[in-house]
């Protein structure tokens, strides 16, 4: 495998020309994907299998993220954001999943489950809380991570860049107007 640039560019673009069915993509959205496969900073194939599952291509898992959603707040009015995961996000994503009552509740059943032998019952406990609790958000399709930025348009969706939840909603904005200007054609 190479790691110049413009190989993984042409990789990037494959990979989004396999998962976008009617939308559009950003030469920015295609520049950060690239950087982060260049840089291994992100796995890109979870923001491909989101991408994927919001064009319902063919060749895409079903999303367990978040579903999408507009932003609320006048600064990024009109556009929309949907939730990638990696595993980067296990930790924030079970700290979202046990809230107090919740665990709680776990805590108690397993200490009076008389069935589970006392030394066993720490092990098990860690147990439900880590996977009981992945596995709880992704069933519930509530799994969050970072965004994916786009708009919505009657002829498909336009992506435009990715973007975290603590940059502040001018700097995405900014992002935004640039990538709006640049895309690229996968659509061959």
């Amino acid at each position: 495998m190479s790691t110049k640039p413009e190989y993984r560019r042409a990789e990037v673009e494959g990979w989004l020309g396999i998962k976008l069915v009617t939308g559009r993509c950003s030469r920015r959205l295609v520049d950060q994907l690239t950087a982060h496969t260049l840089n291994r900073t992100l796995d890109v194939f979870a923001v491909y299998d989101e991408i994927g599952a919001l064009e319902s291509a063919p060749t895409t898992r079903p999303s367990s993220t978040k579903p999408a959603t507009p932003f609320s707040g006048p600064v990024l009015q009109g556009l929309w954001h949907k939730h990638f995961s990696t595993p980067a996000f296990i930790v924030q994503n079970l700290a979202n999943h046990w809230n107090a009552k919740r665990l709680g509740t776990l805590v108690e059943d397993v200490a009076a489950d008389e069935s589970i032998p006392t030394d066993k019952k720490v092990a098990l406990l860690a147990h439900r809380i880590v996977l009981g609790g992945h596995e709880a958000r992704h069933r519930q399709g509530r799994v969050t991570g970072e965004w994916i930025v786009f708009l919505r348009q009657s002829s498909g969706n336009v992506y435009l860049t990715l973007a975290t939840h603590t940059e502040a909603d001018e700097a995405i904005r900014a992002r935004v107007d640039l990538a709006a200007a640049k895309f690229t054609d996968l659509h061959n």
